[in-house]
């Protein structure tokens, strides 16, 4: 297998005012045009609307709701990865992606959402950690009589 490794970069955005503003982030980072191509970062599909598939083969979505379509998590991964160089060049791109998502946001509404990479979320009942982890891709014969 030459692709097999990627990474989900979990962004913990904090409340505000009582409320989460990761749908705002992500309308905000698909509204957004790349220099020189003039597009959103995000793929879209032959009807028009926009796919949760970044340009750079990776995904950007909210994840962990507390409501349906309500999130509190911006999530951004890789693409899958043929080694651990191209797997670290694509996590930095994680980080560009929710900066822009942060900075077009700002610009449209004047208000100044951080997304945290590393944290630890206090909710009514517990502790929830936030951060990143990786993916592989196997085949499944490769550990069938494992499991």
């Amino acid at each position: 297998m030459k692709i097999w490794q990627g990474v989900e970069v979990e962004y913990c955005v904090p409340y505000i005012n009582k409320k989460n503003y990761v749908n705002e982030l992500l309308e905000s980072l698909k509204n957004y045009k790349m220099p020189l191509r003039n597009t959103s970062p995000f793929l879209m599909k032959k009807e028009g609307k926009y796919t949760q598939f970044l340009i750079n083969g990776g995904r950007a979505y909210g994840d962990i709701s507390c409501a349906p379509g309500v999130y509190d998590i911006l999530e951004i991964t890789t693409p899958e990865c043929p080694n651990p160089f191209y797997t670290l060049a694509y996590e930095k791109a994680t980080e560009i992606y929710a900066r822009i998502a942060s900075d077009e946001f700002e610009r449209i509404s004047r208000t100044r959402i951080h997304c945290y990479k590393i944290s630890v979320v206090k909710s009514e009942y517990e502790y929830t950690t936030r951060g990143l982890h990786e993916s592989y891709l196997v085949e499944r014969k490769a550990f069938e009589d494992k499991i």
